[in-house]
């Protein structure tokens, strides 16, 4: 029979057992690479992480305060403070100008 690793705790101490990527992928229901995005080049905006070695963990305090930081309103409405990601939601008007460049003949 396998022993988790939340047997292998005190009972007071089991809160402050340190997830996985995958784990917390799974708790938040996204894709590990999501949470790699997040940190990577959106600093800020996903859940607070810890390095321990050479791995990345979270703590399951920091997932649900993170969730309930991101609740939108009853009107749909993002919740105070958050950027909202304005990928898809763009019109031509919000890109930026083409630019041409030419190739110079030889």
């Amino acid at each position: 029979m396998a022993t988790s690793t939340s047997d292998l705790l005190p009972a007071g101490l089991t809160q402050f057992r340190l997830l996985t990527s995958d784990e917390a992928a799974s708790l938040l229901g996204v894709p590990v690479a999501t949470l790699r995005t997040w940190r990577s080049r959106r600093r800020g905006y996903g859940p607070r992480a810890v390095q321990v070695g050479g791995c990345v963990r979270y703590r399951a305090s920091d997932l649900l305060a993170w969730i309930e930081e991101h609740v939108e309103a009853p009107d749909g409405a993002p919740p105070d403070g958050v950027d909202v990601s304005q990928r898809g939601k763009g019109t031509p008007k919000d890109l930026p100008p083409i630019v041409h460049r030419h190739r110079k003949r030889t």
